[in-house]
């Protein structure tokens, strides 16, 4: 559905490719029409862990380099959701996005965080469109459904990492997170953490939807994504 969209691209793969393509053999099963619910749930599981674990194996091999992506929100009736869903994955992943209403989303982390950010954000996106096409109601209605399907999925991907971190050097985590955070100020020195709002009608609907998505398969790459229809 266009009004809900995120625009897919056909961009190469960079990075590890032979864990991103296990990431996406298990995405391929979860979103498999003829998959059982229980084999979804674990692909979509198995795939989770994989993408944190991929973060965390980049950070052990020194990967300093530090991107910023932008993504256009388009005007659309659930622009703010679409924008929301970017930002949310992207800083349950131990990246800082800021955004500017009306215009996108800036994502700054390290290279693999970015990569990962957005080949999920992407999947999460069309994952809940489609869903969100099927809401009865509203567009007040289908704005809360959105907001807690976002919220449920970004919760799933903090746990996520917070696994797949508690087995790496926290000081070195904390060293990278804190360069991060440095050069976020300097790019941004406007601009503060906050605390978006999740209400709406329909909100506890898409909380469920969100905490069993599965996460599609797409890109990791690229430099600019188109939001909205």
């Amino acid at each position: 559905m266009s009004e809900f969209g995120i625009t897919e691209e056909n961009v190469e793969v960079e990075g590890n490719g032979k864990q991103v393509s296990r990431i996406r053999a298990l995405l391929a099963i979860a979103n498999h029409e003829g998959t059982s619910d229980h084999e979804r749930e674990a692909a979509r599981a198995k795939a989770e862990a994989l993408a944190a674990k991929y973060g965390v194996d980049m950070a052990r091999a020194d990967d300093e380099d530090i991107d910023i992506k932008e993504y256009e929100v388009t005007r659309s009736p659930f622009a703010d959701q679409a924008a929301s869903l970017i930002y949310w994955v992207a800083e349950a992943i131990g990246c800082r996005a800021i955004i500017v209403p009306g215009v996108g989303v800036t994502v700054i982390g390290y290279t693999a965080d970015v990569r990962r950010g957005d080949v999920l954000s992407t999947a999460l996106g069309l994952a809940m469109n489609s869903q969100a096409s099927r809401v009865a109601g509203p567009d007040s209605v289908v704005r809360g459904w959105m907001e807690g399907f976002i919220r449920e999925a970004a919760r799933r991907l903090r746990e996520a990492e917070k696994r797949a971190r508690e087995r790496a050097d926290q000081d070195m985590l904390a060293e990278r997170k804190a360069k991060l955070d440095e050069i976020f100020s300097q790019e941004f020195p406007f601009v503060t953490k906050g605390r978006a709002g999740m209400t709406g009608g329909g909100y506890w609907d898409g909380a469920a939807a969100g905490r069993t998505a599965d996460i599609g398969q797409d890109r990791m790459g690229g430099q600019r994504t188109g939001i909205g229809g």
